[in-house]
């Protein structure tokens, strides 16, 4: 996608639509932080992606990282890098806990200034352990995709009251997954700002999220709920607004990684109504 696409005199107009993609390892191997595998991500054809911030869930944080944009063999650093400084996690899994927050506190790392992905072109992050024991890492970069023309939720509205949609508290058996809609109502379109919610602890869990009847997706992948969800003081604020229309759904699936444990879970968007 053209920068000049971004402005004024003669050029068309983008917007920006949040989406998530996913890095995943799940077995990686017990080293010193200097064996790595690859993980390889091709970004979608229909639109370039902006890369704005990035978070982990990991069995250990003590792993090295290293991040390349394939198209043009462009390294992000000058050597590998320490996880823990450059994606953010939960606080939990940073030593710190107990201190009035709900289990699903969402802090991740803010690039500098925000990164183009071009669409059909690949992305590398490499991991490495360097805790000694085998690992596992998901780690998520949140951004936007760019879309052609003008943003339907950029015009003269008359009113843009806030308002939240929410899933309910729902359970999950242990292994289980559970898919539930929510229904848009016909009076407005609804933009959404932030994402917030519950789980307890226990039974981490995996969520996918489509809109609409074509089922347009908000994820390449499944997303591990902690990199997704978080609470009232540490909210998924999202970099960039998605819109659901009105009369439209939200479909929302769980899946319970927790093979002992059931789970309770509640995932809650806030945003406002356009009237």
């Amino acid at each position: 996608m053209n920068d000049k696409m971004f402005k004024d005199g003669g050029f068309e107009k983008a917007y920006k639509e949040y989406y998530i993609y996913s890095f995943e390892n799940t077995a990686l191997g017990a080293g010193a932080g200097n064996i790595f595998s690859d993980v390889t991500v091709r970004m979608d054809s229909d639109a370039d992606f902006e890369v704005m911030k990035r978070c982990h869930v990991a069995t250990s944080n003590n792993m090295r990282v290293r991040f390349q944009d394939d198209s043009y063999g462009r390294q992000f650093q000058n050597a590998s890098l320490d996880l823990r400084g450059v994606s953010g996690t939960k606080l939990e899994n940073a030593g710190i806990v107990d201190f009035g927050i709900s289990l699903n506190n969402f802090m991740p790392f803010i690039l500098p200034r925000p990164y183009l992905i071009r669409a059909g072109t690949t992305y590398t992050t490499s991991f490495a352990d360097a805790s000694g024991v085998a690992n596992s890492i998901r780690m998520a970069f949140h951004g936007a995709k760019l879309r052609p023309g003008k943003a339907l939720w950029k015009q003269n509205w008359k009113a843009k009251p806030p308002y939240d949609y929410t899933t309910g508290s729902l359970s999950v058996a242990a292994g289980g997954t559970l898919n539930t809609q929510i229904s848009i109502q016909i009076d407005a379109h609804f933009l959404v700002q932030k994402i917030v919610g519950f789980r307890n602890s226990g039974a981490p869990a995996l969520v996918t999220i489509k809109t609409g009847s074509i089922d347009k997706q908000w994820m390449d992948k499944a997303v591990h709920f902690d990199n997704l969800v978080g609470n009232s003081q540490f909210p998924n604020i999202l970099p960039a607004p998605r819109l659901v229309e009105r009369g439209g759904t939200i479909s929302v699936s769980i899946q319970n990684l927790s093979s002992v444990n059931a789970g309770t879970y509640e995932i809650i968007f806030c945003g406002l109504k356009l009237f």
